[in-house]
């Protein structure tokens, strides 16, 4: 009988035991375990785990320790003991590591994709602007511009052995080596601690992989980069589940030279510091390519930027002007944290247009205008502009007295080329230039269209936000082609 009862007794605490044991499990897993390193390629470290308790959480960060350091030590550039150092003084290397080398693969090929925009050919420019900084004395443009020049035309093989730098080469790769190093420490994560969700961030770019428990995905607020204060606010909130962000920007890193002050990115067709280009924030699969695609976005025109994003595979950015104005990619509306901005994920006007074909002698391609407004007449959001110099806006002359006049940056934030007839589609996620919500209400669509040896049209459609969803279809009429108007329910 006291046998019975002794194992019995046995069975119930084993089972406690499993209950307890299961109970702390589950509570492991909703606990965040968390990093934060300084000093790590030139910035910070932090980590964020769910899934892991603290002791194999401990032992994996010291892996990464010793990874991130290795790392350092083969592309720093800051270092003149490095790898990538001493390949660049001695123009060679008879043996390059894994890393190097699939760096410098990296490298080639977004400046291959970019059409130039992206280069890591720029060492010997940048060496030169350092020496500028260092004597107080601008260099000249002239010598930069054949500096880029010669490293961007030179014929480079990088797969050599052993590999062989042309001479008027030295490779900068600081635009994409945070995004590699990144990547490979999230790769070990990921073998190390199968399943655990993390966030991994260095300096501001970082790897969301998984989500927390209980939630989609990661709630990312991303900071104002025009606004650079600490306290400067958030441009937008994501929502993202195994991706990677990037950002890059002037204003808070520059180059002063006597009184004046040069942006630290520059151009690779000049080897000149960028003017007036935007801030970029990038969302890609992985840390390299957000990485390279916001260095190079940072470096152009913002319109000209997005529609190169729009044909890249799952990648998505957000351009912001020296003055606030907003200018996303296609897609990037669908990022966007519903629950933690209080605003819709989903685009509240979707217009779909055509430029019809004129059977005329002498066919120009029509300058076209289109904005929405309030029911103050202000105009709001700027949708399209298409026609690049202030000559060619003024012809859509509703858009000019009305809007393009008082805001001659338009003309270089959203403006694009004109394009040949056919059919376009635009959306509208229900922000103004600024990227601030718009209120439920009246507004109108406004198109306008002017063709040079040809004719003029204007069109405006009201519509009302938050009042139910509606469908509306409009007839060709003389340089506007059949118009289709979707305005989304609720607000």
């Amino acid at each position: 009988m006291g046998g019975r009862i002794g194992a019995g007794l046995a069975r119930a605490l084993l089972c406690c035991q499993l209950v307890l044991g299961a109970v702390a499990t589950a509570a492991s897993a909703e606990q965040a375990v968390e990093f934060h390193r300084d000093g790590v390629l030139g910035t910070s470290l932090d980590l964020t785990l769910y899934g892991a308790d603290r002791a194999s959480a401990e032992a994996v960060f010291d892996r990464l320790q010793t990874e991130w350091r290795r790392l350092e030590a083969v592309l720093s550039t800051y270092r003149d003991d490095s790898e990538l150092s001493r390949l660049n003084r001695a123009g060679g290397a008879d043996r390059v590591s894994a890393d190097l080398r699939a760096v410098l693969e990296h490298c080639e090929r977004w400046r291959r994709r970019s059409a130039g925009r992206f280069s890591c050919r720029m060492g010997k420019v940048e060496a030169r602007w350092r020496d500028a900084e260092r004597r107080q004395s601008v260099p000249d443009r002239i010598e930069l511009r054949a500096l880029a020049w010669n490293a961007n035309r030179a014929g480079m093989r990088i797969d050599g052995v052993p590999l062989q730098l042309p001479g008027t080469v030295a490779i900068a790769a600081d635009g994409l080596a945070k995004g590699y190093v990144i990547d490979r420490l999230a790769a070990l994560l990921r073998d190390a601690l199968p399943g655990v969700a993390f966030k991994l961030d260095i300096g501001g770019d970082a790897v969301y992989a998984g989500a927390p428990p209980g939630r989609g995905g990661w709630e990312v607020a991303v900071a104002d980069p025009v606004a650079t204060a600490d306290n400067g606010g958030f441009v937008a909130r994501l929502r993202l589940n195994s991706r990677a962000i990037a950002a890059s920007g002037h204003h808070s890193r520059s180059r002063n030279i006597g009184r004046r002050e040069f942006s630290h990115i520059l151009t690779p067709r000049d080897g000149w510091p960028v003017v007036g280009a935007p801030a970029a924030v990038v969302v890609a699969p992985d840390a390299v390519t957000a990485d390279a695609v916001a260095t190079a976005l940072a470096a152009g025109e913002m319109a000209e930027g997005i529609d190169w994003v729009d044909g890249l595979a799952e990648v998505e950015a957000l351009l912001i002007d020296g003055e606030g104005r907003q200018l996303a990619s296609a897609n990037w509306h669908a990022l966007l944290d519903a629950a933690g901005s209080g605003d819709s994920a989903e685009p509240v006007l979707r217009l779909a247009y055509t430029l019809p074909e004129m059977r005329v002698a002498e066919f120009h391609s029509p300058y076209v205008a289109i904005w929405i407004s309030d029911s103050g007449r202000r105009a709001v959001k700027n949708l399209l502009l298409l026609g690049e110099t202030e000559r060619w806006a003024r012809e859509n002359r509703r858009w000019w007295r009305r809007v393009g006049r008082k805001d001659a940056q338009l003309l270089d934030g959203i403006a694009r080329p004109t394009r040949q007839p056919g059919h376009y589609e635009l959306v509208w996620d229900g922000r103004d230039d600024f990227g601030r919500p718009v209120a439920a209400g009246d507004y109108t669509l406004h198109l306008e269209a002017s063709r040079e040896a040809g004719g003029s049209t204007y069109r405006q459609i009201p519509f009302v936000l938050g009042d139910g969803a509606d469908d509306m279809e409009f007839a060709p009429e003389g340089e506007i082609g059949r118009i289709h108007l979707w305005i989304a329910g609720g607000r």
